[in-house]
């Protein structure tokens, strides 16, 4: 769970083009007390929100289910977080930490390079967020910039992310993303392109 005053960690949070403090805003503050909400069912219906693995729990959602009862328990953790906010709030902690689960499954497609061990990464990545319950949100969509052209058609210094320079240490890049839900409340953001952007062409074969 988190208090009001620790989103004023030096985080950039503007709002009708001013910079504000999240902790002074109240439609923050009512929208962070309901994500509360979710962290608070792990305490009070630990059967259904958790679980048990390696002598540690955790949070329901980083399961990856193996079995029929598996899914049953995640369905019914699904459907109370989404009963604490009438199904409001499409963006609480377990939208994106479930997929945690699932990258780290599936890590080993994203292979490696001469820079770095991709999959090693997401594993570590997962494993972070899993061991400390965080709320991670994300950004993927690009800036609109020529409806005619997909953004890896644009040839120079286009607005959608990209890596500018590489090293061991890890990659530099520029650009921007829009529309990070909840970006002001979470604890770490997921920036990233869609799949498309990497792909000349996508073939449906239908059987």
């Amino acid at each position: 769970m988190h208090t009001i005053d620790q989103l004023n960690d030096g985080r950039e949070v503007y709002l009708n083009g001013k910079q504000i403090n999240v902790a002074d805003i109240d439609i923050f503050r009512k929208i962070l007390n309901l994500n509360n909400e979710y962290y608070k069912l792990q305490k009070s219906n630990p059967k259904v929100h958790t679980y048990q693995e390696n002598g540690k729990t955790y949070d329901i959602c980083f399961k990856v289910p193996r079995t029929v009862a598996d899914l049953r328990q995640k369905h019914q953790a699904y459907q109370e977080i989404a009963q604490t906010n009438y199904g409001m709030l499409g963006r609480t902690p377990d939208f994106l930490d479930t997929g945690m689960a699932v990258m780290a499954e599936r890590s080993a497609f994203l292979g490696k390079n001469k820079w770095t061990n991709f999959a090693e990464n997401a594993r570590n990545y997962a494993l972070y967020i899993k061991e400390k319950d965080l709320f991670i949100s994300h950004a993927l969509q690009n800036p609109q910039i020529d409806r005619s052209k997909p953004l890896n058609g644009i040839p120079k210094n286009y607005a959608g992310i990209h890596t500018i320079k590489r090293n061991f240490e890890g990659i530099i890049v520029s650009g921007a993303k829009m529309v990070n839900t909840m970006a002001p409340i979470a604890d770490d953001l997921l920036v990233f392109n869609p799949p498309e952007l990497l792909l000349e062409k996508v073939i449906l074969v239908m059987v």
